[in-house]
């Protein structure tokens, strides 16, 4: 059995170790407690320990010069432990193990610094040729999602808004048709289990699924769009396979879904996050509605706040020593971002929303070379939801306490968000 099926299924954990037990009881990111605010875990964890050795058996790093450190170290690679599943079955070639291979945060830095630019070059190119009509066209999602919802007084932000924008903005991007959106969102949400600290049975199990449905579906859409290429970035992308050797066909394929995945889930979970926040303090949402200049700055305060991406993975090519501590080679490191986004040490009064501070250069989308490649994207959908939300519902409120957050280490973000407001005829 898995440790944290261990840890979920033992009552009071009396059957495991005791050194696990009190190492689990400083920092366990499996528990209610966490899921519901991690904030107070990781203040104790900077100030008591922050480099922490975790009951999983890796380090637990909680400042924010520590993991800009590791994030822009190239002795740590992107290694999660569903990677490290990953390259222990091969042999039996596991679907995932197979996929992992080609996918850009997994590639060795040759590979990386080839596949990289490109995907980058193009996805830029696709997204912001044209800004105005980027934005005009995501301001009219939004609208059409709001049309009717917002005429009954009440919606689930998350399901209704936050959830479908994303999707429809990163399909058409990608050339992905409409009438597949819901379809490939169930794939992307399975594939978001390789992110897992350390994945139940049930979620290696979803993975699988995830990696096989979507890349049939995906190696029929690249057929027919290299028959009939579109103005997308697919398109754009088997364009250029064509005329170079730099990108190969499972390096096309992979991370052609490696894009819908980034352009999807963190912000859908970034946008309700955020709104939450707002609703949490009635004063900073009266804020920005009377200062609507206030709004592209608050994003980035809102990201850093309550940011969707709470941890990332890294593994030890050889001995670094980190703030007195040793991390051995080929041992694993969790970087809590979410931890060093409320440092005090970086962000003067971490727990309080302020959209005149410079927020940046936090570390919700990465720094180094493996940064975050939709993030100005992801900025632009929760500036224009913002707006839009702000402008039609003022009077929005929270329908309920009872929130129920996600069952994740790496993502956090609720299930649903219920709100009212009153009706706009």
């Amino acid at each position: 059995m898995d440790i944290v099926e261990r840890i979920n299924q033992t009552n009071n954990s009396q059957e495991l170790d005791s050194k696990l037990l009190t190492k689990a009881q400083l920092f366990n990111p499996f528990s209610p407690e966490y899921r519901e605010n991690p904030y107070s875990i990781y203040e104790r964890l900077r100030t008591e320990e922050p480099i922490h050795k975790s009951f999983m058996g890796g380090w637990i790093l909680t400042r924010y010069d520590d993991i800009v450190r590791a994030l822009q170290d190239q002795r740590f690679i992107v290694q999660t432990s569903s990677n490290l599943l990953s390259s222990q079955t091969k042999k039996n070639n596991c679907p995932f193990a197979v996929f992992s291979q080609d996918l850009l945060p997994y590639l060795d830095i040759t590979n990386h610094n080839k596949v990289r630019p490109v995907t980058s070059k193009l996805f830029n190119q696709s997204t912001f040729n044209n800004l105005n009509d980027r934005r005009k066209q995501i301001a009219q999602i939004v609208d059409d999602l709001l049309s009717e919802i917002k005429t009954q007084g009440k919606m689930d932000i998350i399901k209704d808004l936050a959830k479908p924008l994303p999707t429809k903005v990163i399909s058409k991007i990608l050339g992905i048709p409409s009438a597949d959106e819901e379809q490939v969102q169930i794939w992307s949400r399975q594939l978001t289990n390789m992110l897992e600290l350390i994945p139940t049975s049930r979620m290696r199990q979803e993975l699988d699924e995830g990696v096989v449905g979507f890349k049939d579906y995906m190696m029929d859409l690249i057929r027919e769009k290299r028959n009939s290429p579109q103005s997308d970035l697919i398109s754009s992308l088997i364009q250029y396979r064509e005329q170079n050797d730099d990108l190969t066909e499972n390096q096309l394929l992979a991370n052609s879904i490696f894009l819908f995945m980034g352009g999807q889930e963190t912000t859908s979970l970034q946008i309700g996050n955020a709104i939450l926040a707002l609703l949490r303090f009635p004063e900073k949402m009266r804020e920005l509605q009377d200062n609507p200049s206030l709004i592209p700055n608050a994003v980035d305060e809102l990201i850093r706040y309550d940011s969707a991406t709470q941890m990332t993975g890294r593994f030890a090519l050889e001995n670094v020593e980190i703030g007195g501590k040793t991390i051995g080679k080929h041992q694993w490191l969790c970087l809590s971002l979410g931890s060093a986004n409320r440092d005090p040490e970086q962000f003067p009064s971490p727990n309080e929303l302020n959209f005149t501070r410079k927020s940046k250069h936090h570390l919700a989308f990465g720094t180094g070379i493996h940064n975050c490649l939709g993030s100005a994207l992801a900025r632009l959908e929760l500036e224009i939801v913002l707006q839009k939300v702000l402008q039609e519902m003022p009077d929005m409120k929270l329908a309920t306490q009872n929130l129920e957050w996600l069952e994740s280490t790496f993502f956090r973000g609720l299930k649903s968000l219920p709100v009212t407001f009153t009706p706009v005829s």
